[in-house]
């Protein structure tokens, strides 16, 4: 889909094949980036805060409703340990449907032309910027079986890698534009959904039934649920092991 933001043409990508021409067959023509999207390197992100015991907040909180997305947003990486899931490969395959239905940007970075190309017969001149819609592409039935459908299992069926390899998953891009932070994002998910699960049991309050869970998202740079969900703790551990150190 061609677009005109101002002056500026803007090339949509809505397919795995158009992303695999952007980011794989032509990856070296649009590996630039538009001049709104250039890193700002004289920010460094510093961690203004020292180890934070993320369990102990949500202890503090068992039996209670709460909204975890604040207490989500307060985790330190530093308060993070390795701990490993009952069921590893499962839980590798939650991780990916998540993505899939719910990738956290709607649109990848943006891609920006070095010089003219020429894509599938069409005439790209440079400066054009480039937008891989990965939402659309991971909900396409083209390429998924009952796509609207929370299905885990699907990865447990098929050996689908998150590495920008598939062009019909690949939340994080591909090629030269890559996320830069795939692998720390990874590790930070996992980690993170490990410690949840292994410390607490989840409940919904009385009269809340998973059916009547919205999943209705807010769309922009990134995506997040529309309506907030409470929940309830049930710690599932000994109690010192919630105390912070």
């Amino acid at each position: 889909m061609l677009l005109k933001f101002g002056s500026r043409p803007v090339l949509v990508a809505s397919s795995a094949e158009m992303a695999k021409q952007f980011l794989k067959i032509h990856d070296a023509n649009f590996a630039s980036r538009p001049l709104l999207a250039e890193r700002l390197d004289s920010f460094e992100y510093i961690r203004v805060e020292e180890r934070q015991t993320f369990i102990s907040q949500l202890n503090s909180l068992a039996g209670k409703p709460f909204f975890l997305k604040d207490h989500l947003s307060r985790f330190s990486l530093c308060s993070m340990t390795r701990m490993v899931l009952s069921n590893k490969y499962f839980g590798e395959a939650i991780l990916k449907e998540t993505l899939r239905l719910h990738p956290l940007g709607t649109m990848l970075a943006p891609h920006c032309a070095i010089e003219d190309c020429n894509v599938v017969g069409y005439d790209v001149e440079k400066g054009t910027t480039v937008l891989v819609n990965v939402w659309t592409i991971g909900r396409d039935p083209k390429y998924w079986d009952r796509a609207e459908e929370f299905l885990p299992e699907r990865f447990l069926e098929k050996d689908i890698d998150m590495d920008g390899h598939n062009f019909s998953f690949f939340p994080f891009g591909s090629g030269r534009r890559r996320c830069p932070g795939y692998s720390l994002g990874l590790k930070v998910i996992r980690a993170t959904l490990a410690n949840m699960l292994h410390g607490f049991i989840w409940i919904l309050p009385q009269g809340m039934y998973t059916e009547s869970i919205s999943v209705e998202e807010h769309y922009g740079l990134t995506t997040y649920p529309k309506f907030h969900v409470h929940v309830i703790l049930e710690p599932r551990l000994s109690s010192h092991l919630y105390s912070p150190k």
